[in-house]
């Protein structure tokens, strides 16, 4: 959704500053720090990322600072520096990436699947009633593919500067369920902008200057991120145009 400090080409190049600061944590997300992404300014600890980002705003940071936290690393040690960020009125967003499982060290269950980690069915830890339950009212639950909604709802966080909480709900695509078709490009729609590469989607391969997706790697229904950023309409349904 565009969290860099850097506004990159395609070549990796920076390109203008953002006017945001994106505190990282541990998680599958940290990767988002190398290219093409390079999405991150900061990774230390299970938890940090929210202190960080109340820390720099304190500190007399002016641009935007965001803060990135998954959802089992938020349910670890992420709750008391949300805590923190509300009781001193920290004007940051927080980005709380819940792919319902802990996917970096092997997916693993914690307080927010209904499993113990032994299988067993146990109740379910509710993100959002969290969120609320603290007093936070600026807090909204999105779709983690719906990227239209995602923009328009970080800009419009960002812009309050307040303390916004913003949960982004999605399968992890280890885990996900049936795919359905996956996507493909119209060469002759696409001008090698080379825009669906910054997604940094392992499918999308470039060779002799030509875009393709690799159908085998492709998540197609579940995911199709590179067919809504297509600006040129060139990505699509497998046999459909």
């Amino acid at each position: 959704i565009g969290l860099r400090s850097k506004v990159l080409d395609a070549e990796g190049k920076s390109v203008k500053e953002s006017g945001l600061i994106v505190t990282g944590d541990i998680g599958c997300y940290t990767l988002g720090t190398y290219p093409p992404l390079r999405a991150l300014d900061t990774t230390a600890c299970m938890g940090a990322s929210i202190g960080q980002a109340q820390g720099m705003q304190h500190a007399g940071i002016t641009k935007n600072v965001v803060a990135v936290i998954g959802d089992s690393t938020f349910l670890h040690s992420g709750i008391t520096g949300l805590i923190n960020a509300l009781y001193n009125n920290a004007r940051i967003t927080v980005l709380i990436l819940d792919n319902s499982t802990t996917a970096m060290t092997g997916h693993q269950e914690h307080p927010g699947t209904g499993f113990t980690a032994q299988g067993e069915v146990a109740p379910v830890v509710d993100i959002p009633a969290i969120v609320r339950g603290l007093g936070i009212t600026n807090l909204q639950v999105l779709d983690a593919f719906d990227l239209k909604k995602l923009r328009i709802s970080v800009r419009a966080a960002l812009n309050s500067k307040k303390l916004n909480v913003i949960v982004v709900r999605g399968a992890c695509a280890v885990k996900a369920g049936k795919k359905g078709q996956p996507r493909e490009v119209d060469q002759s729609a696409c001008n090698q902008c080379y825009t669906c590469l910054t997604l940094g989607c392992p499918a999308i391969r470039r060779e002799d200057g030509k875009i393709s997706i690799d159908a085998a790697v492709c998540a197609g229904d579940a995911c199709t991120l590179c067919e809504q950023l297509c600006a040129h309409l060139a990505i699509h349904a497998v046999g459909k145009k």
